[in-house]
């Protein structure tokens, strides 16, 4: 029993622990009989439970209530592990008899009534009772001659040891009556002649850890172990298992597209990005935002292509926009999409040099460091800078393709999310030689990017001695620059796939001799009969009945009557290839990256080393004794004082003034203002189908969600203004400004089929959950009320290791990231605040923070209600606003957070079997809706055109969880009187998409 749901970062569920509850049977494996057999299970010193029994292999039943600390022993014991706890049998056996024995027997339930309900019995009374059963045939001995009373009552003892207990009290001996539920088994006690041989014992014990082996190891553990917490409606419910998401190598092969109504066709993975902000080139790189690279490799001069597939719709202009063409991501130029005379290229960057008479000051390179405070081990702190100028420009490839084309006219694409890291070789604590990048500051001037990398302590040391002594690691220091462009790269069918949109479940309609040799499904609207290329149902229309009949014949109440269950497949509404087939190129963002050799040996580049003291620079050149190359590694430091149960808060121990911020929870996160008008402000969560138009069996749902750092806007100012005392400009990173490999582990609950998988995109963390689609009803209660849980590991290069939960919970959904789900708008006098968000937001104040000076609080302390907005009178400074707020609580479904739910269009067919002339009738009108569906639709029923359709558009989660279609019939006879039924219903999942219109169902 665990006090809650551990999370699944938690390396174990000791923690949660309360108690526990055991059952265990213990028997004697020993061919001898024992008289007495006493069991104690044993915790230590102390007995825990007892229990006595006799005879062959005696056996005894154990069920008790353990305390923590006992619990705990008993987990040990399943890990094999040495727990203190035991089981111990004494048994007590006697020797071969010299004189003749006595064996008394009766059956279980005389004696039971023999001994009647009695609490304590003495020998004198139990005596009377084995008097009487034995004068009544109930009890027998075997010897010839009758015992006396001292050896009857003995042998009765004897046969009835398991269900008379003995006990000493002030008055003696006595024995208790214990509960039995009688049974037809005999009973049977022997006992020797007085000069029988002596009694023998011995005493059996087992550990814990040996009795509990089998089942630690065994397949099926969980029959014999279960785990069980509470589950938030007030009971107990099962823990799911902690399994790890197996790790893949390599991107995906299949591309998941998504399209909104005619919109484009847009990948998957960057429709559900809930942030807008831009992600620097070497974490799209790095964070699988692209096709993922190993962690831990160098990022070498390459191409990927990031996971934002654009393509444009059917009725759109192909090439509207003006980018290049990308057949080939490696090729030195690439032509326009639109003007075929226009080129593109890949800016190549180069390591400007400075001249030997170039002033400090003021050149192209520079590394300066100054002492500053000391370290833990009492030895002077370092603070230093590397500098860089990096130029931008054609690379000898592209010059040479230019030239060779007849130098049309040519321009670089944008270096977007641009980003420079500085790659220092080491050796750690092991030996081991090692890389560390440091992300640099950049500044753009024209052509140029000068490039600002910090460093502190050793990795000061440790750079001057990469950059300034040639060989002086097994590998040189480089530059690794990064950055983005977007172009049209080609697009084949074969790799793409249409999730996200809408999905059709229609019955077809078809008429004529032609159609009737079709393989597939369809309708006749002429035969009104169902054909599906295998055998085929008819329909057949109410006969004729005589005028006079028919006016003497009563009208039947409903009753039971024959459908034809139609029940169409689930399949896309639209293929790719039907909205490919205009279409060879696509519009995708690609990441380059490049690395140059970055040293600057001393012996030429001398007078650029310098050391500050006083405010004034000492060239250093080449000094062996400065330079180190080899350290404890260690990245980060976490700050005790500056952390809580929301985020943790990690010292930069290689660069000054970077603070690394962690979540303790990743959760569900809302797109951002900057997302378009159909996304902003609801929740990045999707539900979709995947359909096999081969195979039903295999289609599967699928929900999709974007986790975002769960860090609440008034958490992050309280890091800010913590963080002032330690840095002048504290700059705060999160884990994907980071190197890391990251693992997922996930507590699955009981679902059939049910998969879960998560990946690292950009600035989010993307999970998908797929069960088949005949469980998707299950998929939703567990969304609707446990929820997901998880758990996301980011190793450190250092060895260090960062868990952070994952949660994926309706009732916990949070951002937009940094500024929270509250538009704040400044005014003349005023702040406007507004509620985009489904649920009210509780605001407490406005924090105001001017770039100088104490931040300024302004006090609200008021509710909003979803999409209100209200006018704080106020005028703080210049400066960011901070909203201190909070959504109200409570559970929510997915339709009530405004979740992204694929439609489905469905169609519901009438088949007109009433014949009009039978039943007086001139006319019958339909009123038709789907229960609980907003709206109804009017059909009018013509008895020459039996066959008439309705369309519905339902959202997936209301499809698949049986929905009921419910109509209405109105009546209109020859003599002007008008009936309508009242709302009939039909089962779409049980009765299929065709309603058979009969007067029995209308009377």
């Amino acid at each position: 029993m665990l006090d809650r749901r551990p999370p699944a970062s938690g390396a174990s569920i000791e923690p949660h622990v309360s108690h526990a509850l055991i059952a265990l049977t213990g028997q004697l494996d020993s061919p001898a009989f024992a008289r007495s057999a006493s069991f104690v299970l044993r915790d230590g010193d102390i007995a825990l439970q007892k229990f006595g029994a006799m005879g062959l292999r005696p056996t005894a039943a154990f069920s008790l209530t353990l305390g923590r600390e006992a619990a705990l022993r008993v987990l040990a014991a399943l890990r094999g592990e040495a727990s203190g706890m035991g089981l111990e049998c004494q048994v007590e056996r006697r020797g071969a008899a010299s004189a003749e024995a006595l064996t008394v027997r009766g059956r279980l339930a005389d004696v039971v009534a023999a001994l009647g309900t009695a609490d304590l019995l003495d020998r004198t009374g139990i005596g009377g009772i084995a008097r009487s059963m034995l004068a009544s045939g109930r009890l027998s001995v075997s010897t010839e001659v009758e015992p006396d009373d001292e050896r009857l009552v003995d042998g009765f003892l004897a046969m009835a040891r398991p269900i008379l207990r003995p006990i000493t009290t002030e008055a003696g001996r006595r024995w208790r009556v214990l509960a039995v539920t009688p049974n037809p088994m005999t009973l049977s006690g022997r006992i020797e002649s007085a000069d029988a041989a002596t009694l023998e014992q011995r005493i059996y014990t087992r550990s814990l850890e040996a009795l509990l082996a089998p089942v630690a190891t065994a397949d099926d553990i969980d029959t014999f172990v279960r785990i069980v917490a509470p589950d938030g409606r007030g009971g107990l419910g099962p823990v799911p298992r902690l399994l790890s998401q197996p790790t893949k190598r390599g991107g995906p092969t299949t591309i998941k597209l998504a399209r909104f109504g005619r919109a484009d066709l847009v990948q998957l993975q960057a429709v559900a990005q809930p942030s807008s902000a831009k992600v620097n080139a070497h974490a799209m790189i790095a964070t699988a935002n692209a096709a993922p690279l190993a962690a831990t490799a160098t990022i070498k001069p390459s191409y990927v292509a990031i996971a934002d597939l654009q393509i444009l719709p059917l009725q759109g202009t192909p090439g509207a926009e003006a980018l290049p063409q990308v057949d080939q991501k490696t090729a030195p130029l690439w032509r326009d999409q639109i003007d075929p005379n226009r080129f593109w290229y890949p800016p190549a960057f180069s390591l400007a040099l400075p001249a030997a008479a170039d002033d400090p000051d003021g050149a192209v390179f520079g590394m300066t460091f100054r002492a500053e405070g000391h370290r833990s081990d009492g030895t002077p702190g370092l603070n230093g800078n590397v500098y860089f100028r990096l130029e931008r420009g054609m690379s000898a490839d592209t010059q040479a393709a230019w030239e060779a084309a007849g130098k049309p006219a040519i321009a670089p694409v944008p270096a977007d999310n641009l980003s420079v890291q500085l790659l220092v070789p080491f050796r750690d604590e092991a030996g081991e030689t090692r890389t560390q990048a440091f992300a640099a500051d950049l500044r753009e001037e024209g052509e140029a990017v000068h490039a600002e990398i910090g460093l502190i302590d050793d990795w000061v040391r440790l750079a001057y001695g990469s950059l300034a002594f040639s060989g002086f690691q097994n590998r040189p220091p480089e530059l690794s620059v990064a950055y983005s462009f977007r172009g049209y790269v080609p697009i084949t069918e074969g790799n793409l796939q249409l999730l996200f949109d809408r999905k059709a479940a229609l019955v077809a309609l078809a008429t004529g001799p032609r159609t009737r040799s079709l393989d597939v499904g369809y309708l006749d609207t002429e035969m009104l009969a169902w054909s599906d290329g295998a055998a085929s149902v008819k329909l057949t229309r109410e006969a004729d009945v005589p005028r006079t009949r028919a006016a003497l014949t009563p009208r039947p109440a409903i009753g039971a009557v024959a459908t034809l269950a139609v029940k169409p497949n689930l399949l896309q509404a639209a293929t790719v290839t039907e909205l490919l087939r205009k279409h060879k190129y696509g519009v995708q963002g690609i990441a380059r990256a490049q690395l140059l050799p970055a040293a600057f040996p001393c012996d030429n580049f001398g007078a650029f080393y310098r050391e500050e003291k006083d405010g004034a620079f000492t060239v250093i050149g080449c000094q062996d004794a400065f330079r180190l190359g080899q350290t404890v590694y260690r990245q980060f430091e976490r700050i005790d004082d500056l952390s809580d149960a929301a985020a943790s808060v990690w010292r930069s121990l290689q660069q000054p003034g970077r603070f690394l911020v962690v979540p303790a929870r990743w959760s569900i996160g809302r797109f951002d203002q900057e997302s378009p008008a159909e996304r902003a402000y609801r929740p990045a969560i999707f539900l979709y189908s995947s359909v096999d138009p081969d195979d039903a069996s295999k289609n599967r749902t699928a929900m999709l969600a974007s986790l975002v750092p769960d860090i609440d806007p008034a958490r992050t100012l309280a890091i800010r203004q913590d963080l002032r005392g330690l840095a002048s400009a504290p700059l705060l990173l999160s884990l994907n400004d980071i190197e890391a490999q990251i693992d997922f582990r996930w507590t699955v609950p009981t679902l059939p089929g049910l998969t879960v998988n998560a990946v690292k995109l950009g600035a989010c963390i993307q999970v998908t959950a797929e069960c088949p689609l005949d469980t998707t009803p299950l998929l939703l209660s567990m969304l609707e009320t446990s929820g997901l849980t998880g758990a996301v590991g980011f190793a450190l290069p250092d060895g260090t290791k960062i868990d952070c939960d994952l949660g994926i919970d309706l009732a916990r959904i949070i951002g937009p990231m940094p500024g929270g789900p509250v538009v704040v708008e400044r005014g003349d006098g005023v702040i406007r605040l507004r509620n985009p968000i489904e649920r009210p937001v509780d605001i407490s104040e406005i924090v105001a923070e001017p770039a100088d000076g104490e931040p300024v609080r302004i006090a609200v302390d008021r509710r909003i209600e979803p999409g209100a907005s209200i006018d704080i009178a106020a005028e703080p400074p210049a400066g960011e606003l901070t909203v201190v707020c909070a959504p109200a609580d409570g559970t929510a479904t997915l339709t009530e957070i405004r979740s992204f739910i694929e439609d489905v269009h469905t169609n519901v067919t009438f088949v007109n079997l009433v014949n009009y002339a039978n039943h007086a009738l001139a006319a019958l009108t339909a009123e038709v809706r789907i229960r609980d569906i907003e709206g109804s639709q009017q059909l009018p029923l013509d008895e020459n055109q039996p066959v008439c359709s309705l369309g519905f558009v339902l959202p997936l989660t209301r499809y698949l969880v049986s929905p009921i279609v419910e109509f209405a019939v109105t009546k209109s006879f020859d003599d002007g009187t008008t009936s309508t039924t009242g709302w009939l219903e039909w089962s779409l999942a049980d009765d299929g998409n065709v309603v058979s219109l009969t007067w029995e169902r209308i009377a």
